[in-house]
């Protein structure tokens, strides 16, 4: 099972799949939204990732910073 953690202007939501090409499809959507993901290390740090293959159990998406 995967769990998305999505933390956006609208606040957090969590996306919870069993199917995998579901949930690899989602990945790829946010990805191309421009949202960053991240898995956690075990050191309870988070660490980039781009693919789907490299995500864990549960991965956190976030927006990019704006500058301005």
């Amino acid at each position: 099972m995967k769990t998305f953690d999505i933390q956006d202007h609208t606040g957090h939501s969590t996306l919870t799949f069993d199917d995998m090409v579901e949930a690899g499809a989602k990945f790829a959507e946010l990805k191309k939204a421009g949202m960053l993901a991240y898995k956690k290390t075990a050191d309870g740090a988070h660490t980039l990732i781009r693919n789907f293959g490299d995500t864990e159990d549960e991965t956190l998406f976030t927006t990019a910073l704006q500058g301005g």
